[in-house]
């Protein structure tokens, strides 16, 4: 199979069990984002919403996701990021470069979690706390 240039969002509560070619379900209830792979592979490829990990831009008519999705534990390696519906490619991670993008991921989902104040001292609700963070960037 050819490679996609674009995925149609398809607002779902649960994930199906059998994914179909070109749709990107977005289950807000279970924060994630699953599809099968761009490329056409046929792997499924999941997006964890989190505030530091992916995050889902929707204007009402098309999704964007960001970052990038990076299928470095598939034989594919993929690497795209999803803009208004479509796919852009870039080009595939070293096995170094991916090694360091899992790293920096895995730092700045630690540091976002040191950077959340403790709930009995801090009674400011979490959309707060996290736009905070958002807007530091």
């Amino acid at each position: 199979m050819s490679p996609r240039q674009t995925l149609e969002p398809c607002f779902v509560r649960a994930v199906p069990a059998q994914l179909e070619e070109g749709k990107l379900y977005i289950s807000m209830e279970y924060c994630s984002i699953n599809h099968l792979c761009a490329c056409g592979c046929g792997m499924e490829v999941v997006t964890p919403l989190h505030p530091a990990r992916w995050a889902i831009f929707y204007d009402g008519d098309a999704v964007s996701l960001w970052p990038s999705i990076g299928s470095f534990d598939l034989p594919c390696r993929s690497h795209y990021v999803i803009e208004r519906n479509r796919v852009i490619w870039h080009p595939s991670w070293s096995e170094g470069a991916a090694c360091e993008g899992i790293e920096r991921d895995r730092r700045e989902v630690e540091r976002f979690h040191a950077d959340l104040p403790d709930s009995r001292t801090d009674r400011r609700g979490w959309w707060e706390r996290w736009s905070r963070r958002l807007l530091r960037r």
